[in-house]
Formats: structure tokens, sequence, C-alpha cells
């Protein structure tokens, strides 16, 4: 439906095309997760490694990880390896409780990501049902991984197109606009050539989006990309288009 009234179909709407708005009721959050729960998600997906018994990540000294780490959960500790300085894990504090795992990897593992690999990690439903300060908590996090952020754009790239996708998606359920491209780059680890999705955050949005990095309030920071029920893109996934 457009606002005149009258009816298209969805194969011949365009960017730019105006709908009429439905007004729905507001979804359902969740309860908002703690600090620890929103952070280390956030680490564990961007550098994470899941296919051990534990879990841990890699970041280079001085790096935006080490300086903005989120709190740990109770009974855990962060361990730099000596054989690596660049590799840490996360372990439990004490051996009381034998049978009790780490709770970090028991949240990891009861968010479905334990065994996921770059190409196959995903955003948990359950973060699709946080509020606006939880999600822009853990894609803080996300984002001091493989995230940068310039003057004029900031961007995000994972070989995971399910988890661009839902990066995407966190960022409009916030009120950033953003966009998606696919593209090929040589991987700056193995130096291999791979094919990689980048979600991008320019500067309609971008004011409102430093903020949400920074911890800050912007709830009053509107865009100027966002037009109430106007389409702005038309996405192919799978097998049917995605209109935002």
């Amino acid at each position: 439906f457009q606002p005149d009234g009258s009816t298209r179909r969805t194969d011949q709407l365009a960017v730019g095309d105006t709908l009429m708005e439905y007004e729905a009721p507001p979804l359902r959050s969740d309860p908002p997760l703690a600090l620890w729960q929103l952070g280390w998600l956030g680490i564990l997906i961007g550098d994470g490694c899941l296919r051990r018994a534990d879990v841990g990540f890699t970041a280079s000294a001085g790096s935006r990880v080490l300086r903005d780490l989120p709190p740990l959960p109770s009974g855990c500790r962060l361990a730099q390896m000596p054989s690596d300085l660049k590799e840490f894990r996360i372990w439990r504090t004490t051996r009381a409780g034998v049978g009790r795992r780490n709770p970090l990897v028991e949240w990891v593992s009861e968010c479905g990501l334990m065994g996921t690999t770059s190409r196959t990690k995903f955003i948990p439903p359950c973060l699709y049902r946080q509020p606006t300060t939880a999600i822009a908590y853990f894609l803080r996090h996300l984002w001091n991984c493989d995230g940068t952020v310039g003057m004029r754009q900031a961007g995000y790239c994972s070989t995971s197109r399910q988890l661009a996708y839902g990066v995407k998606y966190l960022l409009w359920k916030i009120g950033i606009p953003a966009s998606l491209y696919e593209t090929d780059g040589v991987c700056g680890f193995t130096g291999k050539l791979v094919h990689s999705f980048r979600v991008t955050v320019s500067a309609g949005g971008l004011e409102r989006f430093t903020a949400a990095m920074a911890g800050q309030s912007f709830d009053a920071i509107s865009t100027s990309v966002i037009a109430r029920g106007k389409i702005l893109s038309i996405t192919p996934v799978d097998n049917a288009p995605v209109y935002c």
C-alpha cells in the first residue's frame, strides 16, 4: 500500500518508493544481558577461537580490544599465553566445584557458537531482542576486533555472510543505517585470497554510530538517511529480496 491508497506488487517496487506505514505493537525485548555476556560475545565472535574446550582470542599489544576489555564473569581470569603473546585465553580461577564448566564456555555454548569458524559465526538470536544500549555495547566490542572507524565511514568485515547480515540488521535496529557489499582481498594473517562481506556506515548515520561506540547516549542524535516509509535498499538474500 502506498500513501495515496493505491497498491503495488513487491516486484514493482524500487528504491525511493514510499509505502504506507503499519502501526505495529512494539516487539518484545528480553531482560538486558550482563555486560560480560554482551562484551565477550562481541570479542569471541570477532577474534575468538571457539573450537577448543576453553575459549580464547588473539589481540596485539595496545589494540582496541585490550584497551577496552569488558568485565570477566565471576570465577574467570584472563591468561596471556607465553608461547604466543598475541594469544589470550579465559580460564577458571579455581578448581573448586569439580564438574562445573567455565561460565564463559557455558554461555558461548548456550548461544550455539562453540565449534563455529570465521566463516560460520553468526549473531545469536538473543541479541536481536536486546534493548538499544545493550546492542550498542555488543557492537562496540565486536567493532574493536574487525571494525574500522574513519572520518567519513565506518566498516566491519567478515568472511561469514550470516554474521555480516546480522551486524547490518542490528545497526538498523538501533537506528543506524548500514549497507553491505561483497569483496575479494588478501587476508592479513594467511596471505590468501578470501571472499568477504563488508558492512559500512556512512555520513548519514556516522554521528549516531560514533556515539554508540563510545558508550554515549545517542537517542537524541537523529539521522538524515532514515525516512519513514521510504525504501532505501533492496538486497537479494537467498531466494527472496529484503527491503529496508
